[in-house]
Formats: structure tokens, C-alpha cells, sequence
């Protein structure tokens, strides 16, 4: 290790170790969602090939899955050959997941195949990414089964599944999508709302900001860490929570519970991690949560930080918190709509940890969603207009907003634009709001 650490090319790197107790370490680094640990013995050398010396142990996961359909067996199988699972995703949509092959003794075989025959359908009960092909024979799903597997992939499929048996004493539609074990920063999960769109780097931000306007009105540098050195900080904060059977409260100065990763950049330009934004969000947090608290949030979601791709998120999807809380509105063709909120400062630090960079909310509370009592007006200038014809009209908006005794705040985008925001009394509903909004503007 320290030959390791005195030179100065970045093409060796230290592969941390420690002497530990192998069940805590296990423990520690599932609890992260590692795949595993490799173990070896004291006394052994290192090898480069397989040897009884070294042992690989993997993080194992299990939960229940619909059965939505089953494949034609090959060879010398018998029964079927593999069975299709879903489970339902945030929006309450039977999601496939994957199949599973393995785990059946040629007696589950038939008396599976016998459950199937009076349950065969032509249409697929999956209403997400289902599955095609002409081996593929879908039922009713009314079958649950329960299912080990190693991971979920980024798009949401098992990985390395494995049949466990039946649940009889659980209803098919009671099955969700469980805990995902992918650490929200690194993983791809996007909603699968047809209005959700990622934006790439070379897409202009002005398009974002114009999707997040219509989404919330109807109802730079690319630096990135490599995944050795993302493999690195896994490893040592797995080492410290293997170490502590409360690690939780002891981590470093500065760490925040439940910010995993805390030392990857979201802002790779300015070099400011993500311990050091929840840390900015914790000095701040009086002055921003009587903003904030009990608004409906949309947010941007940049997970591998500022300068790679983001996208508007709604809904809280996956992430699993206890500070970012949901509220359910009839949104249009009164479907039931979810929106996001807080009413504490962790729910920074949430927000933080799910790789949000902008936080933008609703002009009314969720106890009152119908009856704004904030009214903003905004000014996004094209790059083409000075910003002193900004300051200007900001000016004259204010003026005309007391003439008709009603006050008003300025506060900066963090471009050009400015925000002139106005409390009002929540009385009046939104084609009031934006009819009154309309006539200002066009004074």
C-alpha cells in the first residue's frame, strides 16, 4: 500500500483490504448494495486464477413476483422452460421484470404446467416492457411466486433469479416492486410517464426548463469519477460500516445519514461533492424551508452531477426516505396524481442524495392545493437581451403590483432571469391566478 500510494500514475490503484470478521463485512457491504465480497485466507498468496483459498460471496435479495407467463421448454426439459414476473412499479402498472429458470424439480415442473392450462390468455397481462416472442405463452396473473435473485439491473430486470416456491398467502395484487438496491445516484431508473424526457448534455437547458413549466401548469464539464474509483469508495465506506454496529451515528464530521457516496461530485466543475451541497443545504435550511416546506416539488435530476444528462421528475418513484413525503391530487382525466413534498430540512439531504440540482415548487401548499398563495412571475430573458432590460422590467412589474397594494420579492435564477414572487391570500383558484397573471403582463 504504500508503494502503491508514493506513485504518481493513476493507472495502479490500491485495492483496499481489511482484517475483519467475514459475516459483519457481508452484512456491511450488502447493506450497500455491493454485489458481494471476495475472501481469502491469511496465510495464501495472491493468485490470479480460482483457488480454494478464495471465496466469493454475494449479496443475495428475494421477494414475491407475479407470474404473467411462462416459455416453451428446450432440449430434454420438461414442463416449460422459464417462468415471466412482474410486479407492480409507482404507478401501480404490472411491470415484467425478467424471467426465472432455474430453482424447479421436475415435479413443481408439472404441477406448474397443470396451474397454467386453465389460466392461458392471448393478451399480456404485463402493462410495462412486456416481454415478446412466439415461445412466450402469457396467463391470468393470478400466481405468485417467490423469487431469490443478486440484483436488479439499471432497466429493472433481475439478475441471476432463482425459484424459491409459490405464495399462496399473498394476492397478486398486492405485489410491488420492493427495494431496488441500486444506490439512487448511480442508477438509469427513470419514470416511465410518457411525459418524463432525458435531456442530454447538448440539449439546451432552456428546453428543460420550458417541459418542467407545462408539466407543473397543467394540473460544464461532463468530469465524472471512474468506476474503480467509485468501486473505492464502496469499499471503504463498507470497511467503516463493517467496523460499527452503529455507523450510521459515527460517521465522519460532516456525513449525513442516508447520503451514500457522500464524496462524488455533483458540481465536477467547482469540485463540490455531495457532502459538501447537504452540508451547504444544512447552513441554509432556515432561510429556505419556509419556502419550501409542505409545496408540492418539482425537481431536475442530474445523478452523475451538473454537465451530464438530467431529466424533470414528478414523482418520487423508487426513492426510499422517510423526509420526502407524497400527496395524492385528481390530475387531468381525474387520474390520481402523486406530488412530492417536505415539511422538514432532511428532506434536503434527501433531495441531495436522489442527485436533485433544482428544486422548484408549487405556488400552493398541500393542504390547499386548489388556492395558490404564491404568485411568481418570471423573467427568462433570451441570451440576446441585457440584463439591465430585465432590472428594468422587473422594476415596473413591482410598481404596478403596488399600485394595487400587493408586495413583492425579487430573487435571482441563477442565470439571467429574475423572479418576482408575490404572496397572496389563498383564496382565489388557478384560472383566477392566471387570468389576473395574464392581465399584469400585458399592462
Amino acid at each position: 500500500e504504500e508503494v502503491v500510494s508514493n506513485l504518481k500514475s493513476d493507472r495502479v490503484r490500491f485495492s483496499e483490504h481489511w482484517k475483519e470478521e467475514g459475516a459483519s463485512v457481508l452484512k456491511a457491504s450488502c447493506g450497500l448494495n455491493m454485489e458481494g465480497i471476495i475472501s481469502k485466507r491469511l496465510d495464501a498468496t495472491y493468485e490470479s486464477t480460482r483457488s480454494g483459498t478464495w471465496i466469493k460471496t454475494k449479496c443475495g435479495k428475494g421477494q414475491e413476483f407475479v407470474i404473467g407467463g411462462f416459455t416453451e421448454p428446450q432440449g430434454t426439459r420438461y414442463g416449460f422452460g422459464a417462468l415471466l414476473l412482474g410486479a407492480k412499479d409507482q404507478d401501480g402498472e404490472l411491470r415484467y421484470v425478467g424471467r426465472v429458470g432455474t430453482g424447479f424439480d421436475q415435479k413443481t415442473l408439472g404441477e406448474l404446467k397443470a396451474l397454467f392450462k386453465k389460466r392461458i390468455q392471448k393478451t399480456s397481462p404485463f402493462e410495462v416492457a412486456s416481454p415478446k416472442g412466439k415461445e412466450i405463452t402469457f396467463i391470468k396473473p393470478d400466481l405468485v411466486a417467490q423469487v431469490n435473485f443478486t440484483e436488479w439491473t439499471s432497466d429493472l430486470v433481475l439478475r441471476h433469479p432463482t425459484f424459491q416456491g409459490l405464495r399462496k398467502d399473498k394476492k397478486a395484487s398486492q405485489v410491488v416492486i420492493e427495494d431496488l438496491g441500486i444506490s439512487v445516484e448511480e442508477d438509469e431508473i427513470q419514470e416511465s410517464s410518457p411525459k418524463k424526457k432525458s435531456r442530454g448534455k447538448g440539449e439546451s437547458q432552456a428546453a428543460l426548463k420550458s417541459e418542467m413549466k407545462s408539466e407543473m401548469t397543467a394540473d460544464d464539464s461532463d468530469e465524472t469519477e471512474s468506476r474503480s474509483t467509485k468501486k473505492s469508495k464502496r469499499v471503504s465506506k463498507a470497511k467503516s460500516s463493517a467496523r460499527s454496529s452503529s455507523s450510521v451515528k459515527k460517521r465522519g464530521k460532516g456525513r449525513h445519514p442516508g447520503l451514500s457516496h457522500p464524496d462524488k461530485l455533483l458540481y465536477p466543475t467547482a469540485g463540490f461533492t455531495k457532502d459538501r451541497v447537504a452540508t451547504y443545504y444544512d447552513n441554509v435550511a432556515k432561510h429556505m424551508m419556509p419556502h419550501l416546506e409542505n409545496r408540492p416539488i418539482a425537481m431536475v435530476r442530474c445523478p452523475e452531477g451538473e454537465g451530464s444528462e438530467c431529466f424533470f421528475q414528478k414523482k418520487l418513484g423508487f426513492h426510499k426516505g422517510v423526509a420526502l413525503k407524497t400527496a395524492k391530487v385528481k390530475g387531468q382525466k381525474n387520474k390520481q396524481e402523486e406530488l412530492v413534498y417536505t415539511d422538514s430540512a432532511a428532506g434536503l439531504t434527501e433531495l441531495v442524495q436522489m442527485g436533485v440540482l433544482e428544486i422548484h415548487v408549487w405556488g400552493a401548499e398541500v393542504d390547499n392545493l386548489m388556492h395558490p398563495n404564491l404568485i411568481v412571475f418570471d423573467l427568462d430573458p433570451e441570451e440576446s437581451v441585457d440584463f439591465s432590460v430585465v432590472k428594468k422590467t422587473a422594476v415596473s412589474i413591482r410598481d404596478l403590483l403596488e399600485d394595487m397594494n400587493l408586495k413583492s420579492f425579487v430573487s435571482t435564477t441563477g442565470g439571467k432571469g429574475l423572479h418576482i414572487r408575490v404572496p397572496i391570500v389563498p383564496e382565489h383558484d388557478y384560472d383566477q391566478i392566471k387570468a389576473f397573471s395574464l392581465a399584469v403582463v400585458r399592462h
